[in-house]
């Protein structure tokens, strides 16, 4: 049984890393295969990347994209792959920096500019379908209204010469 995550599985990361690196980053008795305890350590590593990712979404998309994202699984669009794919990738050069040698530091910056590039909507999350989540309504702002049943004139403020006014 392979490694799995909700989105990539150890074949994505094989094909990003090679199988031998991953071999030699989790085949800690080095017998040439992963065993159950280091599937399972794998297994972990992904779910941590796309749980960085997922987080991402769920400001974005709120439960609506979140819950699309779940559904769509391991088809989930490629620039929701990618990012859990580099997460991992960081990830694993943390437990192991010998056998992958990147800055890990610089990586955590791009993964977190192209994470805000995903939140920003400046990178679409589409299936090949064409199929995406329309972002949450409203996201991050907080709207007061007053009371809806006072229905009296509030007089006008003006602030400046500009026409900008409050309302109190």
């Amino acid at each position: 049984m392979a490694a799995t995550g909700r989105y990539i599985t150890q074949a994505d990361v094989e094909r990003r890393l090679t199988a031998a690196l991953v071999r030699q980053v989790y085949d800690d008795d080095a017998d040439g295969t992963l065993e159950a305890g280091e599937e399972s350590a794998l297994t972990d590593i992904i779910l941590d990347g796309e749980e960085l990712v997922e987080s991402t979404i769920r400001k974005t998309y709120g439960p609506a994209g979140f819950d699309w994202l779940r559904t769509v699984g391991t088809l989930a669009p490629r620039s929701i792959k990618r990012r859990c794919l580099d997460a991992v990738r960081i990830l694993i050069a943390e437990r192991h920096p010998g056998y992958i040698r990147i800055d890990t530091e610089q990586a955590w910056k791009r993964f977190y500019a192209d994470l805000a590039s995903l939140r920003s909507r400046e990178i679409e999350m589409a299936v090949a379908g064409g199929a995406s989540p329309e972002p949450a309504v409203n996201e991050g702002a907080d709207v007061y209204s007053g009371d809806p049943d006072d229905t009296t004139l509030k007089a006008k403020v003006f602030l400046d010469s500009t026409g900008i006014f409050l309302l109190f």
